[in-house]
């Protein structure tokens, strides 16, 4: 986690909406086929998603 957090600071994201948004992309069914848009290198920055509760 420590490397994930690391490389996506190093690509420009905030890691904590970063993972965020990873976590929240493949629990709403993200497909193998489009894995290769999840890593921070091809990832754009986005608004994370709003956590209720």
């Amino acid at each position: 986690m420590y490397t994930v957090a690391e490389t996506a600071t190093l690509n420009g994201l905030d890691p904590e909406p970063y993972i965020a948004a990873v976590i929240d992309r493949l629990a709403r069914g993200h497909t193998i086929g489009r894995l290769h848009e999840l890593p921070p290198w091809n990832s754009k920055p986005e608004t994370p998603p709003v956590v209720t509760g």
